[in-house]
């Protein structure tokens, strides 16, 4: 493990937010199910304490420990008030790039004077006036896992280091649809990582559960239907009956729907889809969303209806099984009693219940 010559970020998050965090509810029942229908295909964090600390190093994980390096230059001032002030010059002067070398430089030299944590700020700040978003998003990290921010200027609190990170973050999130080739995007993993960083820095943040949703929304954004899910899904268990759950119970509903429609014979899956909108609906009736996901719920409903209706007259006319047949009927008009079809099935099974009767008749004549 790397040592710290300063305050860890433990101490820092108990001094500058809330307490540690509780899961505010548990996930209903049904949506529990749900969740547990879906396979873990990419070992994300669904599920995970955000008070943890990542299981592997990320594309948006702070750099290692501040040292010297073989070609580093040092400061160009004698004492760490001198530098600080000469890198704050640069800035204003916006020499941002001259500014993030006279700031690194007090960073790598002073690491624990108290001018150390605002010269750490200044990096990240004037990588991210470079437009260096990735490493500043890196830097505004090492910040919050190496200094007290208290000890920064006045003015300057957590939640601005947090927004900032937050704002970088949603910057590489609008890189996943519309970027050329990938150009200037970090990819899905680094965009979710990204968020799940910041929530981990901050569980009980106003927008932790933000950060959650847009998680899904990355996912969503690349065809990721099942990532997607698992992520609102475990938003939901976290954040129970918030706005933002409501927002990802509605975007789960649609992910179902985009993966029954790749699905249409597949009935688990049409099943699950119309529950979690009929979930969603319930929560929040007067969603921007419910208008389209009644009209969605209804379209694989009949969808439904029509496999299962299929499904009994495979047993009747392809395949013929008369008990099947009238247990596939039986149970299609029980659970449709109002479809289309089921004044057919209703006949049908009049139909073969003379079928049946008759074939018992023989065999037991067969028998005398």
């Amino acid at each position: 493990m790397k040592s710290r010559q300063f305050a860890n970020s433990k101490n820092m998050k108990n001094n500058f937010f809330y307490s540690k965090p509780i899961l505010l509810l548990t996930i209903t029942c049904l949506s529990t199910i749900l969740l547990g229908n879906m396979p873990n295909k990419t070992g994300n964090i669904a599920g995970e304490d955000f008070t943890g600390t990542p299981t592997e190093t990320s594309i948006v994980s702070a750099p290692e420990f501040k040292q010297k390096g073989l070609f580093f230059g040092g400061p160009t001032r004698k004492t760490p008030a001198e530098q600080l002030r000469y890198a704050e010059v640069l800035e204003k002067n916006k020499k941002y790039k001259a500014a993030t070398k006279e700031y690194n430089a007090l960073v790598i030299e002073w690491p624990t004077a108290q001018e150390a944590p605002t010269a750490q700020l200044g990096v990240a700040r004037t990588l991210e006036l470079r437009e260096e978003y990735l490493k500043a998003f890196k830097e505004y990290q090492y910040l919050i896992d190496n200094y007290e921010v208290r000890h920064l200027p006045e003015g300057i609190s957590f939640i601005d280091i947090l927004n900032s990170q937050f704002r970088i973050a949603n910057y590489y999130l609008t890189k996943l649809d519309n970027s050329f080739l990938g150009i200037g995007s970090i990819g899905v993993k680094g965009v979710t990582d990204a968020f799940a960083q910041i929530a981990r820095n901050a569980p009980e943040w106003e927008r932790a559960s933000e950060c959650l949703l847009r998680r899904g929304v990355a996912y969503e954004t690349v065809g990721k239907n099942i990532e997607a899910i698992m992520e609102y899904e475990d938003l939901v268990g976290r954040y129970a009956g918030t706005p933002v759950a409501n927002e990802a119970l509605f975007r789960a509903a649609i992910a179902r729907y985009n993966l029954a429609l790749k699905a249409p014979r597949d009935e688990k899956t049409l099943r699950n889809a119309i529950v979690a909108m009929g979930l969603a609906i319930s929560a929040d009736p007067y969603h921007q969303y419910v208008e389209t996901t009644i009209a969605h719920k209804k379209e694989l409903e009949e969808m439904l209806t029509a496999l299962l209706f299929e499904k009994a007259r495979f047993y009747d006319k392809i395949k013929p099984n008369v008990k099947a047949a009238l247990i596939s009927y039986r149970s299609f008009v029980k659970e449709f009693p109002v479809a289309k079809e089921t004044e057919k099935a209703k006949q049908r099974i009049s139909e073969l219940e003379e079928i049946l009767k008759k074939e018992e008749a023989e065999k037991e004549s067969t028998k005398q």
